[in-house]
């Protein structure tokens, strides 16, 4: 049998060792940022169309009152906190980074959805817009700055004049 002082050491030096794991464990689970999965981005929205002949150019055609309605999906369920950005670029290759607002279902599904003016504020012309999906701390903070980032999806639309 073990002398009671030797019993004690052990005991201390066992609970020392499971203590130091856990600790490890934990750094290790909350240091790992959550994997991002690939989004896709959909156009659910009734765009404005030529009457006649179909234009050349993107498909998605708005005016700055039309309702947009874009669903950007998860490949599978996301539960951690996300953002959303768009890097818009005209045609003459000028670029800025919008944060529409948008709402979240439980499976991590993004929705935007309201005026293009309000949501999205692009002049008319043809614009390229880049989705991105980060974890909710790591946004881009300028156009700059989305270079570093993986694109989560590409939309080509076009705003037109008002009547």
């Amino acid at each position: 049998m073990l002398p009671l002082r030797r019993l004690r050491r052990v005991w201390t030096a066992l609970a020392g060792s499971l203590a130091l794991a856990a600790a490890i464990l934990l750094w290790i689970r909350f240091d790992t940022p959550p994997e991002l999965v690939g989004y896709s981005v959909e156009v659910r929205s009734t765009s404005v169309r030529a009457d006649r002949a179909p234009a050349a150019g993107p498909e998605h055609r708005y005016r700055p009152d039309s309702t947009i309605d874009v669903v950007v999906s998860p490949a599978r369920a996301v539960h951690e906190p996300v953002v959303l950005r768009v890097l818009a670029r005209d045609a003459s290759g000028g670029s800025r980074l919008l944060a529409p607002p948008f709402a979240r279902n439980a499976e991590g599904v993004l929705s935007i959805r309201g005026r293009l003016d309000v949501v999205l504020p692009l002049d008319p012309g043809v614009w390229r817009l880049d989705f991105f999906v980060t974890p909710e701390g790591d946004a881009p903070p300028d156009a700059a700055a989305t270079a570093a980032l993986q694109v989560a999806d590409r939309l080509d639309l076009e705003v037109i004049a008002a009547d």
